[in-house]
């Protein structure tokens, strides 16, 4: 059964492509940043796997998703079997849709407000009430557009400036900002329910967070995974050699490229993130994917 991979950045799905080939597992590179659907036809047999990004607009690929989201619901309209389908590029455009589902399932999130027009904007920032709050677009991806408001002089500015780009969707999220205890946020990864990896991401430099080595922030250092599967600010490329070190009495490589959201396809036993105890930070865990560890006590 041939398997369909829908996405839109060739950077991102080269690792998932590298590993089909070595596996001799038969696939067909969907890119869809432009292109046509007829919901008439008959799409071929297989597995169709959704790699689409909300970023898409960053990479002038601005109508990658509303494609995909056709496809998908032709796809589905015809029996195929999706992974990531309709619901999950609903989701993947549209933050205020992503915290309603989170709040749906006991997952607190911080109070956010939806606005369109730029006294709306003024209204929900008076309405939350707390400063400083972050200004967001709706539809976004890897942080692109999130910034930090201090006043309501200077969300005035940010509104008014020409250089401030609308949301793609009109849509602005006023949101109570979460000063972090340390200038970094833990990204996890879950499939089919269970924890897969996390990747902790250094937050100094700003909100652009891409967690993939292809990403690049546009000023200023470039936040790059160590060998550990972490990610620090270094102005310096990381060795293209595979890095070693010992742990737990077993000796593994890990290059950092292989490092990022596409670990699990790389190997069987993954390298997770322990939570910090006694203030020595994020530690490896050795071991096949499953629960998050608790920590020791």
């Amino acid at each position: 059964m041939k398997i369909h991979v829908l996405h839109e950045n060739e950077a991102w799905t080269a690792p998932l492509f590298e590993e089909l080939r070595a596996r001799d597992l038969p696939f067909e590179n969907w890119h869809l940043d432009a292109g046509l659907v007829d919901p008439r036809a008959t799409p071929p047999e297989g597995v169709f796997y959704n790699r689409m990004s909300a970023s898409s607009h960053t990479r002038d690929h601005r109508f990658a998703p509303e494609l995909t989201r056709h496809t998908l619901a032709w796809l589905e309209a015809h029996g195929r079997r999706t992974v990531n389908g309709s619901g999950a590029i609903r989701l993947e455009i549209d933050k205020l849709a992503q915290y309603a589902a989170l709040e749906a399932h006991g997952i607190r999130t911080p109070r956010t407000l939806g606005a369109v027009g730029r006294a709306a904007v003024l209204r929900a920032a008076r309405a939350l009430g707390e400063f400083p709050f972050i200004l967001k677009p709706n539809r976004g991806g890897a942080g692109a557009g999130v910034q930090l408001i201090e006043s309501l002089d200077q969300l005035a500015a940010v509104l008014d400036d020409p250089a401030t780009p609308e949301p793609l969707d009109g849509t602005w999220l006023v949101q109570q900002y979460v000063r972090a205890s340390e200038p970094a946020i833990i990204r996890c990864e879950f499939i089919g329910g269970e924890f897969y990896y996390a990747v902790r991401v250094n937050t100094s430099l700003g909100f652009e967070l891409c967690p993939a080595d292809a990403c690049d922030l546009p000023d200023g250092p470039r936040a790059v995974r160590d060998h550990r599967g972490l990610q620090r600010p270094d102005p310096e490329p990381l060795p293209r050699h595979d890095r070693r070190q010992r742990h737990r009495g077993h000796r593994h490589r890990v290059h950092p490229r292989r490092a990022g959201p596409d670990l699990h396809l790389r190997r069987q036993h993954q390298h997770q993130l322990q939570p910090p105890r006694r203030g020595r930070g994020w530690r490896l865990r050795h071991g096949p994917p499953g629960r998050f560890p608790r920590p020791r006590a």
